[in-house]
């Protein structure tokens, strides 16, 4: 059974206007050579500025509750997406490297309350909040739902793309920008060049 399929089903259902997306999509481990891993989806953003960008999914059928274990888990399986290589026959997706990663549905993100004041579950969702602010660093993020924005992705607490708002100014900077590689910083977009397939014209 696959208890997952709903979820991406909604994820692509949200994404559909705005992203070109694609299911079950093999990546080539960006670190263990010969090793494949499967991204749930794989979305590719209908914006002429981002056109080079692909983002992978991780989907979960959990529900939100606060179980660090679990979500610290799937951060893990969402990083080894990153700057991976998709393999793909398809024209829209090869050659193209995963830009970033993003975890749904995720958790709500929670703001920080004194330890002292705060109930056990507010307490491990901090550090759930705390775990995805850390996989930032590492273009992993989170996809949840929003009553005021509805499907909302972003980097710990920094949203780079809404259903109401589309992508916001400063979507480019967190999806192409530098990140430390050891005691240098790297451009990443420089990694994620090659790939050349002609943006479609879309209605």
């Amino acid at each position: 059974m696959d208890v997952e399929a709903a979820h991406r089903r909604d994820l692509i259902s949200a994404l559909g206007d705005f992203f070109l997306c694609f299911e079950e999509v093999e990546i080539e481990h960006p670190l263990l050579t010969g090793l494949t891993v499967r991204a749930d989806v794989v979305a590719i953003p209908c914006d002429r500025a981002l056109w080079g960008h692909a983002l992978a999914f991780e989907v979960k059928c959990y529900d939100e509750t606060a179980d660090y274990a679990k979500w610290s888990a799937a951060i893990r399986q969402a990083s080894d997406y990153v700057l991976g290589r998709i393999r793909s026959d398809h024209h829209l997706l090869a050659g193209r490297r995963i830009s970033a990663a993003l975890v749904y549905p995720s958790p709500a993100y929670q703001a920080y309350v004194p330890k002292h004041d705060a109930p056990a579950d507010i307490a491990t969702r901090i550090m759930i909040t705390g775990a995805f602010h850390c996989a930032l660093h590492w273009r992993v993020g989170r996809a949840h739902r929003s009553a005021r924005d509805g499907l909302t992705l972003s980097f710990g607490p920094n949203e780079f793309w809404t259903t109401r708002r589309g992508f916001t100014a400063q979507s480019k900077n967190l999806l192409t920008n530098s990140r430390p590689v050891g005691s240098r910083r790297v451009d990443v977009s420089a990694v994620l060049d090659g790939f050349d397939a002609a943006m479609p014209e879309f209605e």
